[in-house]
């Protein structure tokens, strides 16, 4: 599964010190428990294998909550600002289950 990272957009100076903190909780951590979650078992292994071919993290800068999340022609975007609301990581790992499951 590919996984394009946008480094040069998620990178912020000012934040440089709390990217090991910043990154797992916004982008990382949320993607894996949702991903954990649907492929529970066959079904949704399956529907993961035959749907989701690439992964995009990216911040646009426009974004702090799922809405900058998209599922589209199999490419799931992730796009969220990388310092803000760190610790909503559950609300952002159910918003990617669900798009996932409605998408799939």
């Amino acid at each position: 599964m590919p996984v394009e990272v946008t480094w040069e957009e998620l990178a912020a100076e000012e934040y440089a010190g709390s990217y090991g903190t910043f990154f797992p909780k916004v982008y990382f951590g949320p993607l894996v428990e949702a991903l954990t979650a649907i492929t529970v078992d066959e079904i949704g292994r399956s529907a993961v294998r035959g749907g989701l071919s690439k992964i995009v993290v990216r911040n646009t800068d426009q974004y702090s909550s799922t809405r900058g999340f998209a599922f589209d022609e199999g490419v799931l975007t992730i796009d969220h600002k990388p310092h803000t609301n760190v610790d909503d990581g559950d609300e952002r790992a159910k918003g990617l289950q669900k798009l996932l499951e409605a998408g799939l």
